[in-house]
C-alpha cells in the first residue's frame, strides 16, 4: 500500500537515525527549537509525503519512467516560484522552462502516454513533482536546523507519522497479510529504507543546506535517463518515439536551466572577491 509502505518506510528511517544521533551526540546535540522542528517538518511532508508518497502511488498506474521523467521538471517548479517571488529569471532560464514544459505536453498529449498510464497517475505524479519543487524552494529559506542528520531525522519522522496515520485512516492495512509477504518485498523495503531514504535523502538535505538549489537539483537530469532505462530492461516498459522525444526535451531543458542557474550563482558568489581584488 503506497502511503502505508512509505510511512514505514520513512517512520523506520526516522527511528533508526534520530536515536543513532541521541546516543552518539547526547540529548543536547539533537535540540532543536520550535520553529525549527516545525519548518523541518513542513519540508518534509511536501518532500517526503507529498511527494515521494504520492509518486509510489502514482506509479501503480504510471510506468516508472514516464514518472521519473516528469518528475525531472522540478527545476523548472523552483524557477516559477522565483519568479512569483519577483526573482530575476534569465532569458535563457525563461526559454528553457518553456522547452521542458513542451516536453511535459509532448508525453500527456493524447496516445502518447502507455495505455497503462491512467490520468489519475499522471495527475498525481505532476501534484507531487510540484511538491518536491515547493519543498526543495523554501528548504534554504526556512529556519531548518543547521544540522544535516537532525533536520533530516526530523523530516523522516514527521513525514513516516502522518502517511502511517493517513494509510491507516484510509483502510490500506486491511487484506495486508505480513504473513504472505516475500522476501524479496521486504529486501526492497529495506533498500528503500537504507539507500532511499537514510543515505540519499540525508544527502539531499545536505545539498540544499550546503550549495544552490540549482546544483542540488542536477540529479534530475541523471534519475529519468537510469528509471528509463531500467524500466525498458528490467520491467519490458514500452520506449516510444514520443517518450523519448518529450524525454529529451525536458532533460534537455532541465540541464540548460541548472546550467544557467549554477553559473549565475558562481558569479554572484564571486563578484565581491573580484570586485576587492587589486
Amino acid at each position: 500500500p503506497p502511503l502505508l509502505g512509505s510511512g514505514i518506510r520513512f517512520l523506520a528511517a526516522g527511528v533508526v537515525l534520530y536515536p543513532f544521533l541521541v546516543v552518539r551526540r547526547g540529548w543536547a546535540g539533537v535540540r532543536v527549537g520550535i520553529r525549527e522542528a516545525a519548518a523541518s517538518s513542513l519540508v518534509g511532508l511536501l518532500f517526503l509525503a507529498g511527494g515521494t508518497a504520492l509518486i509510489a502511488a502514482a506509479e501503480r498506474d504510471v510506468p516508472s519512467g514516464l514518472a521519473a521523467v516528469l518528475v525531472a521538471t522540478m527545476p523548472l517548479v523552483v524557477v516559477v516560484l522565483g519568479w512569483l517571488v519577483r526573482e530575476p529569471v534569465p532569458r535563457t532560464t525563461a526559454l528553457g522552462v518553456v522547452v521542458g514544459l513542451v516536453g511535459v505536453a509532448v508525453l500527456l498529449l493524447p496516445g502518447n502516454p502507455p495505455p497503462e498510464a491512467t490520468a489519475l497517475g499522471l495527475t498525481l505524479t505532476l501534484v507531487a513533482t510540484v511538491s518536491i519543487g515547493v519543498a526543495s524552494f523554501l528548504s534554504p529559506r526556512l529556519p531548518v536546523p543547521d544540522d544535516t542528520l537532525v533536520t533530516t531525522a526530523i523530516e523522516l519522522l514527521a513525514a513516516g507519522v502522518v502517511l502511517s496515520a493517513a494509510g491507516l485512516l484510509l483502510g490500506e492495512a486491511r487484506g495486508l497479510a505480513l504473513e504472505r509477504v516475500s522476501t524479496a518485498s521486504l529486501a526492497a523495503l529495506g533498500y528503500l529504507i537504507v539507500a532511499g531514504s537514510l543515505l540519499a535523502y540525508t544527502a539531499y538535505v545536505w545539498l540544499l543546506a550546503n550549495v544552490s538549489v540549482a546544483q542540488a537539483a542536477t540529479y534530475t537530469y541523471v534519475n529519468p535517463v537510469v528509471a528509463v532505462v531500467l524500466g525498458w530492461l528490467v520491467l519490458d516498459e514500452q520506449l516510444t518515439l514520443a517518450t523519448l522525444g518529450g524525454a529529451a526535451l525536458i532533460v534537455g531543458s532541465v540541464a540548460a536551466v541548472v546550467r544557467r542557474e549554477f553559473a549565475t550563482g558562481s558569479e554572484r558568489a564571486t563578484a565581491p572577491a573580484e570586485k576587492a581584488a587589486p
